[in-house]
């Protein structure tokens, strides 16, 4: 396009030459708008063939909401058990890398806080002298961890991730009898969750996702006389949004 209209602009600049040789001015502010036509129809050209900058690339931010499994094991009597549910609230904040069409790197800090709540009442029994006693129980989990995901994007609108963290965890149990409130650490120590989870994307700015992170190893705690060894592993699943920047 730039080189043809080019060719016009010479060939009107010539006639023009032509009709006015006898002016050197004339000439010359022909030669310098020849030029000037010629570098910006290359530049243009040029500018024309580049791609739009980005894909995808960018920061972004979002929420989790679902529900959480505590494992846990004695070393005392080898008694495993279980906590399930335990309401999970999530956030997460970081930066997606596109590698090109179809695969990307997401790397973030996410952070959960898993809950269970629960009352126990015991009546008063006159005969042994008790009075009623009430019981609230609040057990809490806390996770944060470093992040790092590789995306596959395998259409427009959906795909599916694969990655890992690594970070710290912690457990704890919060009763609380008449108003005496008594908070036992059970167990802490290092995370490492394999994440996995499958994406919808809306737009070029809106994810919603199924998230669903696995425990890989356990973190550990004593009681208070050093008797009994608590392992603990969290399975954590919720459904998240996010928003890029």
């Amino acid at each position: 396009f730039f080189y043809k209209n080019s060719q016009k602009c010479y060939i009107f600049i010539k006639k023009l030459k032509n009709t006015s040789k006898g002016d050197k001015m004339q000439n010359f502010i022909a030669k310098v708008l020849f030029r000037v036509v010629v570098v910006a129809g290359v530049g243009l050209s040029g500018l024309s063939t580049l791609k739009p900058a980005d894909s995808g690339a960018g920061f972004f931010i979002g929420g989790e909401l679902g529900y959480s499994a505590i494992f846990s094991k004695t070393t005392l009597d080898n008694e495993s058990a279980s906590t399930f549910p335990l309401g999970n609230l999530g956030a997460k904040f970081g930066y997606i890398a596109p590698l090109n069409d179809k695969f990307g790197l997401r790397v973030y800090l996410g952070y959960n806080w898993a809950y269970n709540t629960s009352n126990t009442s015991t009546p008063a029994d006159p005969a042994q002298g008790t009075a009623a006693t009430s019981t609230g129980t609040l057990l809490s989990y806390h996770q944060i961890a470093g992040n790092v995901d590789v995306l596959w994007k395998f259409t427009d609108m959906f795909g599916a991730y694969i990655g890992a963290g690594v970070g710290y965890g912690s457990y704890s149990s919060v009763s609380t009898t008449d108003n005496v409130t008594t908070t036992t650490n059970v167990a802490s120590g290092m995370v490492i969750p394999v994440n996995v989870g499958v994406e919808t994307y809306i737009g070029g700015n809106h994810t919603l996702g199924l998230n669903l992170k696995i425990p890989t190893i356990a973190y550990k705690g004593t009681d208070a006389t050093n008797t009994t060894t608590t392992e603990v592993r969290n399975l954590i699943v919720t459904l998240g949004y996010s928003y890029k920047f």
